[in-house]
């Protein structure tokens, strides 16, 4: 699976996860509020909101799962670690932009 074009670190792969775990429990609890209201409703939320979590909590342990790399900047000397498949990225120190060739 490739990662989106966006995501340099793990934590950018992890912290859409959790975004989605907060979102599906938000929808669930709201389905468990409406279930008193319009039952059909309620109980649907709910299940969209399960599995909204879940997909969140899988896009978690993928992302915590993804190899990476150490980069050290050549005009810094700061090491940066990244997603194995980046090719560009701004050093976290000087915020020069750096491309990486495969050799």
């Amino acid at each position: 699976m490739e990662n989106p074009p966006h995501a340099k670190t793990r934590f950018d792969l992890v912290s859409g996860g959790f975004g989605k775990i907060a979102g599906g429990l938000v929808q669930f609890f709201i389905g468990l509020v409406a279930i008193f209201f319009w039952r059909d409703l309620g109980i649907t939320l709910m299940i969209l909101g399960a599995i909204y979590a879940a997909w969140g909590a899988w896009g978690i342990v993928s992302g915590a799962q993804a190899p990476q790399k150490e980069i050290r900047c050549p005009h810094c000397g700061e090491g940066n670690t990244l997603l194995s498949d980046v090719k560009e990225f701004a050093c976290y120190n000087c915020q020069k932009p750096l491309k990486l060739v495969r050799r």
